[in-house]
């Protein structure tokens, strides 16, 4: 078995379970949504009128880059 976990910023850990060893990485990111889910993060926010947080947010995101 392939088990891999998870860490978020406040150390939590999690993961969805175990997985076959041939299962490659990116194959098992795939399979439990966290390129989906890191993609919604990793996205910045769109349109006008946005709320000043949503502005901190894409600015934050603009010197990642």
């Amino acid at each position: 078995m392939n088990l891999q976990l998870t860490a978020a910023s406040d150390g939590a850990l999690g993961g969805p379970g175990p997985l076959r060893v041939s299962v490659h990485d990116l194959a098992a990111a795939r399979i439990w949504g966290l390129i989906r889910t890191l993609a919604a993060v990793l996205m910045p926010y769109r349109g006008r009128d946005k709320p000043e947080s949503q502005k901190q947010a894409n600015c934050v995101h603009a010197k990642l880059h």
